[in-house]
């Protein structure tokens, strides 16, 4: 039903968009062509990922188009219209951070200065050979790594985290699936200065999290190569640090199912 509403949707979307945002464009009502391209993108996306690359390269073609206008190339919404086109361009790429460097939050103590890879080119990491009696069994694990960007000043991290390590945990649809949560000074207040209020902040909603689950505080550099602008948002890389999923999320139950529907589903950014 999803993809099917999201092609009914896209022509609409992009209508608005020519039309500077205007929806439709006989009323008047002017809807943010952030949002907007936000919109077609994710609709973009799922063509992609139902094999219909055709229909989604038109989609983005006529997105750059209506973004190329004058209006919007100098207005304030530029920058995010950019992130979200780059966001687009990810998946399928190769991650340019291998690991991050920064401070694991504990639920209580002090910060702990970590080196974290994001993933391990070394494919027999994630394979176990079993022997049983003249058979020989060879099981390879997941080699994926979920890591999900939080902030202080996006109000559905807390529920958006929440709800992912749930469902994960309860359909059982990646085991051994690397899971982390990290942030950044930056990301909660625009400047990537350290700041011991906002640490203790930081600190403080950590403990609203799962206590398994790692929760990094990293420098903001690291994280821009993602091109994240809004809060909280998940990155998905395979064992050799292809991308194969990355949006900012809203936090509504119907995000985060979509995101694990597609994970579960074959990626079109994983190798045979």
């Amino acid at each position: 039903m999803i993809p099917r509403l999201n092609e009914q949707q896209l022509p609409h979307t992009l209508d608005a968009l020519a039309h500077g945002g205007v929806v439709p464009p006989s009323n008047g009502d002017q809807v943010d062509a952030a949002l907007l391209v936000d919109d077609a993108l994710r609709c973009a996306d799922s063509l992609r990922r139902a094999d219909k690359q055709d229909a989604a390269d038109a989609a983005v073609a006529k997105v750059k188009a209506a973004v190329a206008a004058g209006a919007v190339v100098n207005s304030a919404l530029y920058p995010a219209i950019q992130n979200a086109l780059a966001r687009y361009g990810l998946p399928g790429q190769a991650s340019t951070v291998r690991s991050l460097r920064g401070d694991e939050l504990p639920m209580t103590g002090t910060p702990v200065a970590r080196v974290v890879p994001l993933y391990d080119t070394d494919p027999a990491a994630h394979t176990i050979v079993r022997h049983m009696g003249k058979n020989t069994i060879t099981q390879s694990l997941d080699d994926r790594t979920l890591v999900i960007v939080f902030s202080l000043a996006g109000p559905a991290s807390q529920s958006a985290i929440q709800q992912i390590v749930a469902r994960l945990a309860k359909d059982h649809i990646t085991p051994r699936l690397r899971v982390m949560a990290v942030t950044s000074f930056a990301a909660s207040v625009g400047i990537d200065t350290p700041n011991a209020a906002v640490l203790e902040a930081i600190r403080a909603f950590r403990t609203s999290l799962p206590s398994t689950l790692p929760v990094y505080l990293v420098p903001d550099a690291q994280l821009q190569p993602f091109a994240i602008d809004r809060w909280p948002a998940a990155i998905l890389l395979d064992g050799k640090g292809k991308i194969l999923w990355l949006n900012t999320l809203s936090g509504s139950p119907g995000s985060i199912l979509q995101m694990e529907r597609d994970m579960e589903s074959p990626s079109p950014f994983t190798e045979n």
